[in-house]
């Protein structure tokens, strides 16, 4: 922890433009307040690691670690409060899921935490007898923060298919899912399907 909180003023000491992998932070995004910024870690003993700060109080309000197996794949202010952020399994195990991932948001005091997306939640489907449980196989983008919508965001939902026995990769051949999705209770809306192309050129 003492490390961890020297690297961190270390980092803090020079403008937050000029905070860099040099001085112990990586992808950095501010809040669109600019009141807070969120960043992974980079130092051998704490790579890996993602902080919010309070910008002005220079003083770091959460912080949490990649999970075993696993990469935070991305991570994004959806407003000034709530961050979403993507993680994916990956290992180098024989045996090991690869490709999988799970989304998550909280906010920015670590509170209100709750996947949202992906591998582990289950989507029910209404039959005349029975709930049909499937699981979403599929990797998110962020399309839009829709910033005049308060909790929905726009995505775009990209399937996945196995390749080999555990390893899971986007099947560019498959229609991408666009939808609205609530960022506290996970729930969505499809809007539309697109090509592959027209969801890579989606946002851009």
């Amino acid at each position: 922890m003492k490390r961890l909180l020297f690297t961190l003023a270390a980092a803090l000491l020079l403008p937050l433009s000029q905070a860099s992998a040099n001085n112990g932070l990586a992808d950095i995004q501010q809040s669109p307040d600019q009141s807070h910024f969120i960043a992974r870690m980079t130092a051998d003993n704490n790579a890996g690691r993602i902080l919010i700060v309070d910008a002005k109080a220079k003083k770091a309000i959460t912080e949490f670690a990649k999970p075993r197996d696993a990469i935070i794949d991305w991570y994004r202010w959806v407003d000034n409060n709530r961050v979403v952020y993507q993680i994916k399994l990956q290992s180098d195990k024989a045996d090991a899921v690869n490709g999988l991932v799970m989304v998550y948001a909280m906010d920015k005091d670590g509170s209100n935490r709750k996947q949202i997306f992906g591998h582990g939640l289950e989507r029910f489907k209404r039959d005349t007898r029975i709930n049909k449980r499937k699981e979403i196989k599929a990797q998110l983008r962020i399309v839009d923060t829709l910033p005049s919508e308060k909790k929905m965001i726009l995505v775009a939902e990209y399937p996945l298919k196995r390749e080999g026995m555990n390893n899971y990769q986007i099947a560019k051949e498959r229609p991408v899912t666009v939808s609205r999705l609530d960022v506290y209770s996970g729930k969505r809306k499809t809007v539309k399907k697109v090509s592959f192309a027209e969801a890579q050129k989606l946002g851009s």
